[in-house]
């Protein structure tokens, strides 16, 4: 859709169904990130806005598990990182393999692997998330470094009391990042 309202042209997805934009594939990007549903589940596509054939960024699914849905991507200096629909409702961080687009669950070092990671953004190379301390009761906020292998916990517990309940990117760059993040905070 234009800036004035008026409707644009229709970008389609040959093959596939139910498909809606998550989000621009990085900052300076005219290409959209597409989840398009399917008999499997959820997977991704990275569609331009002028018109050219989209491109599959995650394979098909088989609606076996543990991927039950491709939810969203973030490409870093180190790899592609995609937002993964697990069993019963969880989510995990998966990263995207070099060929034909699978994904392979990570584990974010102190965060417990049992809970649900769900990515905020990206953040200078690194990946903002979201997720259960492993030593803490209620939801924390990390900053994961997927080069290092390493996390440090930004919000919540082992840190301090509560957990936090939301947390959204900031829409800007600040500082040379990708975005600061806006928080919500239960004591």
């Amino acid at each position: 859709m234009g800036n004035d309202g008026t409707a644009g042209k229709t970008l389609p997805v040959t093959g596939e169904q139910d498909c809606a934009p998550t989000r621009w594939w990085n900052s300076t990007s005219t290409v959209v990130v597409a989840r398009c549903r399917g008999h499997g589940g959820a997977r991704l596509w990275q569609v331009p806005v002028s018109g050219e054939p989209p491109t599959a960024l995650t394979a098909p699914l088989n609606g076996q598990g543990p991927d039950y849905g491709d939810l969203n991507a973030w490409q870093l200096p180190s790899d592609t990182f995609v937002q993964v629909a697990g069993a019963c409702g969880s989510e995990y961080l998966g990263k995207l393999s070099a060929v034909g687009g699978t994904t392979t669950r990570v584990d974010v070092p102190d965060a417990d692997p049992r809970s649900s990671i769900r990515v905020i953004g990206p953040d200078a190379g690194h990946l903002v998330v979201q997720g259960r301390a492993s030593c803490g009761g209620g939801q924390a906020l990390f900053d994961y470094d997927p080069a290092a292998k390493t996390s440090t916990v930004l919000l919540g517990p082992p840190l301090n009391g509560g957990g936090v309940i939301a947390a959204l990117p900031y829409p800007g760059r600040v500082n040379g990042s990708d975005g600061d993040h806006a928080l919500s905070w239960r004591p």
